[in-house]
This record gives C-alpha cells, structure tokens and sequence, in this order.
C-alpha cells in the first residue's frame, strides 16, 4: 500500500510547483523502475481521491515503467528486464553470470499546468 504514500508525495510536489492560485493541474507523469513495485491501478486509485478538490482535480496521471539492466560479468552484454518472465541468471551469449542493476527509480518526471 505504498501507492497511497506515493499518491500523496506526488500531488503535494505538483502542488506546491504551481506558477499561481489559478493554475490547474492536467497531467503529471511519474516514472518507477520495474523493480519499485509500483502498481498503476492502485497508484492512480488513490491519485485521483487525492486530487479531489484541489488544482488537480480531473489531472491525468501517467505512469512510466523502466526496464532493469541484466549486464553480464563476463562479456558485458546487457540485456533489459520488463519484469515479465524470470530474470536470466545467465548471460544467453557466453554463460556468465548477470548482474542486476537499475529498476529502481521512482521520481515525478512533469508536471503539465494551465491557468
């Protein structure tokens, strides 16, 4: 249930960035990595109950997923992770061992206002 914390972090961002009291929010796009555990359901869920009442109300809420980094120790081949299927141990060029790296981030990215 972290979405309802994210939710709230998020809005209160936009918020306090708007130019002036008349401004109104009307999309905001968020980007978490793969591995941030981020559900968009819940996320917009809970966004949308926050925004009533405030400049946000109605605001679009987009959610950008980015991939994870498998980077082989062996032959630096890097290959990304969408977190669909199982992670590759493996490197499916010459058999090293995969790193993980990335996957993780979790930020507001824009914020579109009109007044």
């Amino acid at each position: 249930m972290h979405e309802a914390a994210i939710a709230q972090a998020v809005l209160d961002t936009a918020l306090e960035a708007l130019p002036d009291k008349d401004s109104r929010i009307t999309a905001i796009t968020v980007v978490a990595g793969v591995l941030a555990g981020v559900e968009e359901e819940c996320l917009t869920a809970y966004f949308n109950e926050l925004c009533k009442c405030t400049a946000a109300e109605g605001a679009c809420l987009r959610l950008v997923i980015e991939p994870a980094h498998l980077i082989c120790k062996e032959c630096d081949k890097q290959t990304n992770y969408a977190g669909d299927g199982r992670l590759a141990l493996q490197c499916s060029a010459c058999g090293g061992f995969n790193r993980l790296e990335g996957g993780k981030a979790l930020y507001l990215d824009s914020v579109e206002v009109e007044s």
